[in-house]
């Protein structure tokens, strides 16, 4: 083996595990790769127009095109996502303090069928809400020990969930800021 084919095997082989260990540093953030890479191809047509009315003043329209972002993508999608929580705890306090009574709700819809479908549906037991609502009680609580049990789980995913969106954020810059434009203004293609 002469000296040549020596060192383009070991390029190749520094190569693959240089790569290899770049891809399991990244991993825990592919989703934050991911997510950054969609919206910087969505905005993509925003910066363009940006960069042309700031004179390609690329950091100022990187800038302003992330700032857009979050004011009409990840804004209204933290809001929706905390009310949405929100009601969910309300739902299951509610439930959890017998104020919303679903067994009540069921007996008045079963009241007011026929005789001959409440017939059928005891005989597939399914007329008799209050061992279902006994059972639904029960994983209500026990899911709320289990919750409760994870609370400690539940923090350190929030705080995975904020770097990755850190992660995001920065990478959406980069990509606006460092994306090719033809001389002419109009950008070329998108990486």
């Amino acid at each position: 083996m002469n000296s040549r084919e020596l060192q383009q095997k070991t390029f190749l082989l520094l190569l693959i595990t240089v790569s290899l260990a770049f891809a399991l540093i990244l991993w825990p953030f592919y989703g934050a790769v991911f997510w950054g890479a969609i919206l910087a191809i969505l905005f993509a047509p925003l910066y363009r127009r940006l960069l042309l009315a700031m004179h390609n003043r690329r950091n100022s329209a990187a800038l302003v095109t992330l700032l857009i972002c979050l004011i009409i993508v990840i804004f209204p999608l933290s809001v929706i996502a905390a009310l949405l929580l929100q009601e969910a705890t309300l739902v299951f306090q509610k439930i959890s303090s017998r104020e919303l009574d679903f067994g009540m709700y069921f007996q008045q819809a079963i009241n007011s069928l026929p005789g001959w479908i409440v017939r059928l549906l005891e005989h597939f037991d399914l007329a008799n809400m209050s061992s279902a609502q006994e059972r639904l009680s029960a994983s209500v609580v026990q899911g709320s020990q289990i919750v409760a049990k994870q609370a400690f789980s539940i923090g350190q995913n929030t705080f995975n969930f904020m770097v990755s969106f850190g992660v995001m954020l920065y990478l959406l810059f980069f990509w606006c800021a460092t994306a090719p434009v033809s001389p002419r203004g109009s950008s070329r293609q998108f990486p």
